[in-house]
């Protein structure tokens, strides 16, 4: 039986950069729509900026967000994986706990940029008629995950 790095095998350098592509490309979607907030004024001072562009605005920064999210979930969960190879028993136990547990709570707080509004237009079309969710819950929410309590628990 073929090992890892054999011939008609990945090695694992290839095999790792194939995890991290999602992350990587993540990561260059969140970089295009931050540069198209800048091109609409983000930064600015707000008497600078054209409330005009307030709808674009919001959904560029609510997609840049929404990539950034995957980009950080998407290269933990890569870089877990490849701890998965090397460990065994309890601690490979752990580490899948980690890689659900980081995975559900990114993913919910995609969920609540997107679904926090009703319609969900309303998420980047703040004058439309229809009902949000106090923004307080989005807030607390991203302190918690932003809080990456998991990680110092660990040994690597």
């Amino acid at each position: 039986m073929g090992e890892l790095g054999s011939p008609g095998f990945p090695s694992q350098t290839q095999s790792a950069n194939l995890e991290s592509y999602h992350a990587q490309l993540a990561l260059v979607a969140d970089a295009a729509f931050i540069s198209a907030c800048i091109n609409i004024g983000f930064g600015r001072p707000l008497t600078q900026f054209n409330m005009n562009n307030l709808d674009i605005f919001l959904l560029y920064s609510n997609l840049a967000g929404t990539f950034s999210i995957l980009a950080a979930l998407w290269s933990k969960t890569s870089f877990a994986v490849t701890v998965l190879r090397i460990s065994s028993g309890w601690f490979k136990a752990l580490v899948w706990f980690i890689i659900i547990t980081v995975n559900a709570c990114l993913g919910v707080a995609i969920a609540i940029t997107w679904a926090q509004c009703t319609p969900i237009d309303k998420v980047w079309h703040p004058h439309l008629p229809g009902e949000c969710w106090p923004k307080f819950i989005q807030i607390r929410y991203n302190i918690f995950t932003a809080g990456e309590f998991v990680p110092p628990l660990a040994p690597w």
